[in-house]
């Protein structure tokens, strides 16, 4: 019975601790290679850069102005907030698999839209879930990358994540960190679920179609997880808008103002009143040049280090416990 009951529990660590900890390090990984992107998105988003100001001529700007450091400016909060943003996501994600009844990892069988519309469900609670534990956190990196006005010295304004949460605490309260949460939750449900369905649907067409192996090589993940975050971003980037406007409003100069007391539909009418329907997509181009890379490196990231933890699991933790 003692034997059946440490097993039972060596596997509900391994079911709780694999996704948690490779869900973090992809998630790490993706961020940390498009932080100049992300940095410029957000300036675009919130008008700190001209209409007519191309992505890689504000990322030169940005470097000349303030460094190669000013290109990841907020990202020590980007990292804060991302790696359990994402272990909580893929965390949950493989929960509700289970839950759900969809095939485990690495077990492939042909797409139905059944099973689209479950990967569609699991998806979207995962994303839900993750931005109510962390969002917090990005509050604080939206707010970071657009403070870049010169002090008395010249130099950009330096502030870490904890000293930045004081300062926001203060002067907004609890409620102000949650400033725009609500475009938030109704833009993550389509995009995290979007993402996930599209991925392994594309993922269990890839054997069928073009006759590869089940296990599908790292250039065949790469391209099914860019085509599922260019999807997901395309159909929630009005909604990241709005709730960029929110987190930074009183924060960005020259910045149109938002009824923070009104709902997340007049933002974005009042938007798009004032600046234009085209002002909802301002910074899409820049994102796709982030999401594509950012979902393919994080998927493939994510099952690479699955894959690996569980291999090496059998040998540290299962081992041992056998020697013992």
């Amino acid at each position: 019975y003692k034997m059946a009951s440490e097993g039972s529990g060596r596997s509900g660590a391994r079911t709780f601790l694999v996704p948690f900890i490779s869900g973090g390090v992809a998630g790490i990984t993706a961020k940390t290679v498009i932080a100049p992107l992300e940095r410029v998105k957000i300036m675009f988003q919130v008008n700190y850069s001209t209409p007519n100001t191309g992505v890689f001529r504000t990322v030169a700007d940005v470097a000349q102005r303030e460094g190669i450091k000013g290109l990841y400016r907020g990202n020590g909060a980007t990292i804060a907030r991302i790696f359990p943003y994402a272990a909580i996501q893929f965390l949950t994600y493989e929960k509700m698999s289970k839950l759900l009844s969809l095939p485990p990892k690495g077990v492939v069988r042909g797409a139905s839209v059944k099973d689209s519309l479950k990967h569609l469900v699991a998806g979207s609670t995962a994303g839900a879930v993750s931005v109510l534990f962390t969002y917090p956190l990005d509050v604080i990196r939206a707010r970071l990358a657009i403070e870049s006005r010169a002090t008395s010295t010249g130099a950009p304004p330096q502030s870490g994540v904890i000293s930045a949460f004081r300062r926001y605490m203060r002067r907004d309260g609890l409620s102000g960190m949650y400033r725009g949460i609500k475009p938030t939750l109704i833009g993550i449900v389509p995009y995290a679920g979007i993402n996930f369905s599209v991925f392994a649907t594309l993922k269990s067409l890839v054997p069928a179609h073009l006759h590869q192996d089940p296990s599908l090589s790292v250039p065949i993940k790469l391209v099914c997880g860019g085509l599922a975050g260019a999807t997901g971003q395309t159909v929630a980037y009005p909604l990241d808008v709005v709730r960029r406007r929110m987190q930074t409003a009183g924060y960005a100069e020259n910045l149109p103002p938002i009824d923070l007391h009104r709902s997340t539909w007049h933002a974005m009418r009042t938007i798009a009143k004032n600046e234009g329907t085209k002002a909802l997509f301002k910074g899409l181009s820049i994102n796709y040049y982030k999401v594509v890379p950012a979902v393919s490196i994080s998927f493939t990231t994510y099952e690479y280090v699955t894959g690996w933890l569980n291999e090496h699991w059998e040998v540290w933790v299962d081992g041992k416990a056998r020697r013992k």
